[in-house]
């Protein structure tokens, strides 16, 4: 291995080694970003034990609430082999605002819209932005 090269991975796994890490048993929570109507990721993967939050990313609320969002089941891809619609409903999540499903024991756990509240266990949930519902769609895996 070259001078340059070794001298590169030496200074990497120093950095690695100390980054913070999370103070034990505290659990992590994913973002996932909303903003040009996508989700970011647009496939998360969570640990059952941890958190999720869905980020309103945009830089403006437009006109006709486009620059707003909402998570809403996605019966179609929720139909697909392995996938399950997801099981509540956001309420609209304007632009710098955020939804989140907390991590508790028996898996993260969010309130819906109607103020009932959903706890996932592991599986593949399906959901979509119900205002741009033809091009804003993600998935969230929970092992």
């Amino acid at each position: 291995m070259s001078r340059p090269i070794r001298l590169f991975v030496g200074t990497l796994m120093a950095a690695v080694a100390v980054l913070p890490l999370p103070a034990a048993g505290a659990a992590a929570e994913t973002e996932i970003s909303t903003g040009a109507t996508q989700f970011v990721p647009a496939l998360s993967q969570i640990s059952a034990d941890s958190g999720v939050a869905w980020v309103n990313k945009e830089a403006a609320n437009y006109p006709v609430l486009i620059g707003n969002h909402n998570i809403v089941p996605d019966e179609v891809t929720g139909q697909i082999l392995g996938n399950q619609p997801f099981p509540t409903s956001s309420s609209l999540i304007a632009p710098g605002g955020r939804w989140a499903c907390e991590a508790t024991a028996g898996g993260p756990t969010c309130t819906g819209i109607d103020g009932s509240t959903v706890q996932l266990s592991p599986g593949r949930y399906a959901y979509m932005c119900g205002l741009h519902p033809n091009h804003m769609r993600g998935i969230l895996v929970v092992s």
